[in-house]
């Protein structure tokens, strides 16, 4: 059984919860929904942070969620999505925006 979700990854757990419904086959760049499952979570996590804080704030959250997902139970698991969200956001999003 795979431990908790770290603290610092709580808000997460609505989108995970959500994204269980979801077909694990259709959990891809190509499925707007899913993603904005992913992006109301940060949305809620950083708002009235200012762009930078944001930004760090998620590539922290990204780090400890690849940590969190080394463990064995969790090889298919919905976690994979979020974190390449979650990546993909710190490698082309607007944070000033995702604040906004």
């Amino acid at each position: 059984m795979p431990t908790e979700l770290p603290n610092r990854l709580s808000y997460l757990t609505s989108a995970f919860a959500a994204l269980e419904k979801f077909d694990p086959e259709s959990l891809g760049d190509d499925n707007p929904e899913a993603m904005d499952v992913v992006e109301s979570a940060v949305r809620s996590h950083i708002k009235g942070m200012s762009g930078d804080e944001a930004r760090a704030t998620i590539e922290e959250d990204c780090s400890a969620l690849q940590d969190w997902l080394q463990q064995p139970e969790l090889a298919a698991s919905t976690g994979h999505y979020v974190y390449g969200a979650l990546f993909g956001m710190t490698m082309f999003g607007d944070f000033d925006e995702l604040v906004g």
